[in-house]
């Protein structure tokens, strides 16, 4: 079940370990970011989330915190509740998220992003552009 597999993966990827994670995703995963969240948009396949993730992780004061608060869905959604704080620049960022992952056979194929205030999702990011 794909909430089993999201579940064992994010484990991984909170303890350091992102490979389960990533393998996870299918090579033409589309990462859909509201806002200005990363530069926001659409992200489309893999290579091209990992690489903004990567140069966006960069960007932090220290490695942000994700605390999984609640997994659940069938084999085609996931639904993941997440608390997500970091710090970047002087400003601070704490907000719970919720992630949804459209799962096609055993990879997924589709995410999107929602943070609870997005206005203040913004703010955190503004100015950074993905170099």
């Amino acid at each position: 079940m794909a909430v089993t597999r999201l579940e064992h993966a994010y484990a991984g990827f909170l303890q350091g370990t992102p490979a389960a994670l990533v393998a996870l995703l299918a090579d033409t995963v589309v990462y859909h970011l509201p806002g200005a969240h990363l530069g926001g948009g659409r992200l489309a396949g893999r290579d091209a989330m990992l690489h903004r993730l990567a140069k966006a992780a960069v960007a932090f004061d220290a490695p942000p915190q994700i605390e999984l608060l609640s997994v659940f869905g069938d084999d085609a959604f996931v639904v993941s509740i997440e608390r997500f704080r970091a710090a970047r620049a002087g400003r601070q960022l704490a907000q719970r998220v919720c992630v949804v992952w459209r799962f096609e056979g055993q990879r997924c194929v589709e995410i999107w992003s929602h943070f609870e205030d997005q206005a203040a999702c913004d703010a955190f990011w503004a100015g950074w552009r993905c170099p």
